[in-house]
């Protein structure tokens, strides 16, 4: 898999060096993950992230082509995260994200939102109002299902995911929604996702509570 970083923190979390996307790319390394970092301070360079990572299309060769993931690490609440000075809603990060799940790219696609205040996150339901032509959602959108998230369970929640993520049948839901269990159940953290659902054309939910 190859999975690609997105974080903006804040100037505190920098002087700190307290880094979620330095752990990660590590511990993706290790399990054999091909993993590209960036920091965005602003909406513009998000944008420009976002761009730059969709010109994957124009290089790519279909050999070459294996699932991605996209993960944001980020500060912020249920109404959005913030980049630098931009606070960002939901509905504006389904925008800036566009141009990736428009590329032409025919592996899977998933989402990893790691930020406070996603347990009532509703980027799911912005995604699906896009109408774009070509556009193919995140097959998964991951996130925690918890109001608050302190780092350092997140970055644990997260090694997990992407130390069993490989192993499991994407198209088989049972086993995304076994490992997000387990996870819960070992009180390592609340995960929960929101998988798309070609034949109903929505986004279906698995937190523990919600299952479908």
């Amino acid at each position: 898999m190859k999975v690609f970083i997105i974080e903006t923190s804040s100037p505190f979390d920098v002087s700190e060096e307290r880094s979620e996307s330095k752990a990660l790319t590590e511990i993706c390394k290790m399990m054999d993950h091909e993993v590209a970092m960036f920091f965005a301070k602003s909406k513009r360079e998000f944008e420009e992230i976002c761009n730059y990572i969709s010109s994957i299309e124009y290089v790519v060769e279909r050999k070459d082509e294996e699932p991605i993931c996209i993960h944001l690490s980020s500060h912020g609440n249920e109404k959005g995260i913030l980049f630098g000075r931009d606070n960002l809603s939901w509905k504006e990060v389904s925008q800036v994200l566009t141009p990736i799940f428009t590329m032409d790219y025919e592996e899977d696609i998933f989402l990893v939102v790691s930020s406070c205040g996603t347990d009532r996150i509703n980027l799911h339901s912005h995604m699906k109002n896009i109408v774009e032509e070509d556009y193919s959602p995140p097959k998964y959108i991951f996130s925690v299902n918890e109001e608050e998230t302190e780092w350092r369970d997140a970055a644990l929640i997260w090694t997990i995911l992407y130390h069993q993520i490989d192993s499991l049948d994407s198209d088989e839901k049972l086993q995304v929604q076994g490992l997000l269990n387990r996870i819960s159940g070992a009180g390592l953290g609340k995960l929960k996702y929101h998988r798309w659902d070609e034949d109903r054309n929505k986004y279906l939910q698995h937190s523990g509570k919600i299952t479908v």
